[in-house]
């Protein structure tokens, strides 16, 4: 009877190691290939905001978005022109409000992105200096990322 335990145990072991070696390596595809010795992530995500720091009229994509992807808020300066197009008027209150109106935005499936990206070195960091009648608190800049690729999605 013991060896029969030991058996089942030992199968069930082998089992166990397949399985996380499976998943290790579908979690190393997903991540994908590297850019500057940094791995490259591929997501979706819908932007929400930009950075007021950056933004003056009129909006030139790219200043400063943050997207939102089911894992984190991203902040990125290199966003690619002509993937998204944002209403008129989603940028007139930058000064006081950097997240965009719910109103202006109604579920705006022209905000949903699949892109490509990696985390931004230090070299690559951009830290705008913000005029003091801004109103960003809580504005992160340590989540900055380089976008690779970037299409809109439905």
């Amino acid at each position: 009877m013991m060896e029969k335990v030991s058996s089942r145990l030992c199968r069930l072991s082998c089992l166990m190691l397949l399985i996380g070696k499976m998943t290790f390596i579908g979690a190393c595809q997903e991540m994908g290939e590297t850019d500057n010795d940094q791995i490259v992530y591929t997501t979706t995500g819908y932007i929400f905001g930009f950075d007021p720091c950056l933004t003056r009229e009129p909006y030139e994509i790219g200043e400063g978005l943050l997207i939102a992807t089911p894992a984190d808020t991203l902040l990125t300066y290199n966003f690619p022109e002509n993937v998204v197009e944002f209403p008129p008027g989603i940028f007139d209150n930058w000064q006081w409000q950097y997240v965009f109106d719910l109103q202006a935005t109604k579920g705006n499936p022209d905000f949903k992105v699949r892109f490509r990206y990696r985390h931004a070195n230090e070299e690559e960091m951009i830290y705008p200096l913000c005029h003091g009648s801004i109103f960003a608190p809580g504005f992160k800049y340590q989540y900055q990322i380089l976008i690779l690729f970037a299409e809109k999605i439905d």
